[in-house]
């Protein structure tokens, strides 16, 4: 018998199970805590409010001098010199910082259209005193925890010690040495009949720079100075020609030294040259550098003296031609003194 396989038979086909798949363990980042939220935000703003401080502390420091000069020219407009006294300092004499002062200066001009400004860290400042627009900078410095103004006030000279005749400044006597005064105007005056201002009398000081028109102006005799001073020396004189010994307190005296004999009593004959004579009620007159009190002729007068001498029997005549003593006159003497000086 034959036997056969039935079909379909063949090698035998074993099917694993399927590998499985590898999975890597990816761990998840941990989650931030609210807390942590919190401190990151917080450090945040930290920062950006520190930089706001930093830029607030520097625009308050850029701004602080501007400050300043409008505290400054606001108190002078005012005439507040509590405040202004605290913006300034000087060490030169202070006698004209005064409320007295002040209020006269702005009785003659106020102060107005304030306008500062920091270009480019120098301080400008437009202001007008009275009719006067003014422009200039102001130099500012910290003092401490404040700010102090350095150049502000305006330096005013002395009228070389012109004390007798009494300079006035808005109504106060000017020192004998240099002064400051506040931004403003300024009139001078005399205490003295018998001198005057010769020049403008009025001025506007803001700046160092505006004292050379004050400079300008000279004192002179005034017409009572004048007639005064011709009326002392034509007196002094007069009473010094009419004397005949060997001195007067003129000057032209006898040299007895040179003469023969001895001196006659009452010969000395003393005149003056004609063309002085004429010109003694006009005399050209000069005020003594740092004693404008005192005035002295400014042209020395010319006088012939004549004498006699003798020696027993014998006689001798003598001429010659000289010139006076200078004549001066001090105006703050009480009562007024007239002198003779070489």
């Amino acid at each position: 018998m034959e036997s056969s396989e039935p079909e379909g038979r063949g090698e035998l086909l074993i099917q694993h199970p399927p590998t499985p798949l590898a999975v890597e363990n990816v761990s998840k980042p941990p989650r931030r805590s609210y807390r942590g939220r919190i401190i990151g935000a917080a450090a945040v703003l930290l920062l950006l409010g520190g930089a706001s401080a930093a830029v607030a502390i520097w625009s308050y420091n850029q701004n602080a001098p501007v400050r300043a000069v409008e505290q400054f020219l606001a108190a002078l407009a005012d005439g507040d010199l509590k405040t202004l006294k605290s913006l300034v300092h000087t060490e030169a004499d202070a006698s004209l910082l005064t409320q007295e002062v002040l209020d006269a200066s702005l009785e003659l001009a106020p102060i107005r259209t304030i306008d500062v400004a920091n270009e480019n860290g120098v301080i400008m400042a437009a202001f007008s005193v009275g009719d006067t627009d003014v422009s200039r900078t102001f130099d500012v410095k910290r003092n401490g925890e404040g700010w102090l103004i350095t150049d502000a006030l305006t330096a005013v000279p002395a009228y070389g010690g012109f004390t007798g005749a009494s300079v006035q400044i808005n109504g106060t006597p000017l020192p004998e040495g240099d002064t400051v005064v506040f931004p403003g105007r300024y009139q001078i005056s005399l205490g003295s009949d018998y001198f005057a201002f010769y020049g403008d009398t009025e001025f506007t000081l803001t700046s160092d720079a505006d004292v050379t028109q004050m400079q300008q102006t000279k004192v002179v005799l005034s017409e009572k100075g004048v007639k005064t001073f011709a009326e002392l020396v034509s007196t002094s004189l007069g009473e010094c020609l009419a004397m005949t010994g060997t001195s007067t307190p003129c000057g032209i005296g006898v040299d007895l030294a040179k003469v023969r004999g001895t001196f006659t009593e009452g010969s000395a004959q003393r005149t003056l040259a004609p063309e002085d004579q004429a010109a003694l009620g006009n005399l050209p007159v000069i005020l003594l550098h740092g004693e404008l009190t005192t005035v002295r002729v400014a042209q020395g007068l010319s006088v012939d003296l004549t004498f006699r001498s003798q020696d027993g029997d014998d006689q001798w005549e003598y001429t010659s031609q000289s010139y006076l003593l200078w004549p001066q006159v001090d105006f703050a003497a009480d009562p007024i003194q007239l002198s003779w000086v070489q």
